[in-house]
């Protein structure tokens, strides 16, 4: 018929689809409102609502026992409800999350997140947001058949544990991502379902650190994107981060405060006038430092293959602070001063008194640092630590290549440098001078950069800006 994928999300990585709420081709436009799938004819002034499926009874049912009943648009129904659709857009829904268009235009796949009631569990299971409940998180692939635009109705179906955290389309097949928070009970372990029940991890397929952060599993799924079975699943134990991924891995995150402790004494003296000393007392000293962990998990045989993790200071504003380029990897971070925390303790071991300090720094103390690391062994080969002025943070980063843009700001002026990566051992920079207000958000589009944040004024901002030598102008 001539109608075309035509991709409108802004990719990180070409050709590895990201999820949306709004998808296209040639002919249609798809738009996940709330609820409701709705499909646009696009033809000019003509342009209307042509189909529109609800999910509300596959949530009700999911969220009750997990089972499906058919469900077809028909055009009568179509009729009834465009009234509705077109006039009255507010729908709330915490349920459903995003979608994906098969390049094929064949099949959307919407991604739910449900709370599951489990009865014939052992006691109450636990949430860490929630506390003691009966219930479980779940994340579910609903796959909806749209070769005829008009006529939209029920394909597949695929349940998984935990909250929905992200999910790429790469190749046919779906790489999606959950956060698993282990109940009190024999949940302790994920499940998964392969269209048989539920059945757990096998323990060769969760990935243990040396050292836990906290109790959460982050879980891969590679998910056939016709069948919709379960083909491979990992876990990664004490991961709860940002989520990167590329055409042959993922990199996976933690963040968290790296402790050391020193122990020591301090003598006590006697009160009055002979000041002898009639002991010592015990001295701690606490040094904290916020640092992230780096995980990648390579895909390029069709299995996850945890290969080497990273190490950096400070932490992550978002995915898109990581870029993959050839065989290395690059990261910015905002750092954090380093804090001590001293405490005495008297001849009973009582406090008698504790000092706290940031040392290293100066102002609020806070940075920006990047990093250059070789994928194939996770290990850096570059730094440059500290580059931003004292008290700001990252707010945007935006990679092409082995170059990099990274804006920070501390309050409503937005520093701009431009990175040369292209020498993995050596990387230069050059400060373009700065921009009122700050970019929170930087798109590639179409020669220039695209910065979307607040202005001088806290209000929204678009700015489009042009390189110009040494600086950045807007245009």
């Amino acid at each position: 018929s001539g109608d075309k994928y035509e991709e409108t999300t802004d990719l990180q990585v070409k050709d590895v689809i990201e999820g949306d709420i709004i998808k296209r081709s040639s002919k249609y436009i798809y738009y996940l409102s709330g609820s409701k799938l709705k499909i646009y004819s696009i033809n000019g002034k003509s342009s209307e609502l042509v189909a529109l499926y609800s999910l509300q009874k596959h949530i009700e049912a999911l969220n009750a026992a997990l089972s499906i009943p058919k469900q077809i648009t028909s055009g009568d129904q179509l009729e009834e409800e465009k009234y509705e659709i077109l006039y009255d857009e507010y729908y709330s829904s915490n349920s459903v999350k995003e979608m994906f268009l098969s390049t094929d235009l064949t099949t959307i796949t919407v991604i739910l997140e449900n709370r599951v009631s489990i009865e014939n569990a052992s006691g109450k299971l636990w949430d860490m947001e929630l506390g003691i409940n009966d219930a479980l998180y779940c994340t579910t692939l609903v796959s909806l058949n749209i070769e005829d635009a008009e006529n939209v109705y029920l394909n597949d179906i695929t349940t998984v544990f935990g909250r929905y955290e992200s999910a790429r389309l790469l190749n046919g097949e779906f790489l999606l991502f959950t956060k698993y928070t282990p109940a009190s009970n024999e949940l302790v372990i994920p499940q998964y379902n392969d269209g048989e029940g539920f059945e757990y991890i096998p323990l060769e397929n969760i990935y243990s650190p040396e050292e836990y952060v906290n109790g959460s599993y982050l879980v891969s799924y590679r998910i056939n994107g016709e069948s919709y079975d379960v083909d491979d699943v990992f876990a990664y134990a004490s991961f709860d981060g940002e989520i990167y991924v590329t055409k042959s891995n993922i990199y996976i995150t933690r963040e968290y405060y790296e402790k050391s402790v020193i122990y020591g004494e301090y003598p006590i003296y006697a009160s009055g006038e002979s000041g002898a000393v009639v002991g010592h007392g015990e001295k701690t000293t606490t040094y904290k430092e916020r640092v992230t962990d780096i995980l990648r998990v390579s895909t390029e045989n069709g299995v996850f293959e945890p290969k080497g993790m990273l190490n950096v200071d400070g932490y992550i504003k978002d995915r898109y602070s990581l870029h993959e380029n050839g065989e290395y990897l690059y990261v910015v971070t905002t750092v954090s001063p380093l804090r001590v925390n001293t405490i005495y303790r008297d001849l009973n071991g009582q406090i008698k008194y504790g000092l706290d300090d940031i040392i290293g720094v100066d102002d609020n103390g806070t940075s920006a640092s990047i990093y250059v690391a070789d994928t194939s062994v996770m290990v850096l080969t570059s730094k440059l630590e500290r580059f931003a002025p004292s008290g700001e943070t990252v707010r945007s980063v935006r990679y092409d290549g082995a170059t990099a843009y990274v804006c920070t700001a501390k309050q409503l002026i937005d520093p701009v440098f431009f990175f040369d990566l292209s020498d993995p051992f050596n990387i230069t920079y050059t400060d373009t001078g700065t921009i009122p207000g700050f970019s929170t958000s930087l798109i590639d589009f179409g020669g220039d950069l695209l910065g979307i944040g607040v202005d001088a004024r806290r209000n929204f901002k678009l700015e489009a800006y042009r390189e110009t030598g040494d600086s950045v102008e807007s245009v």
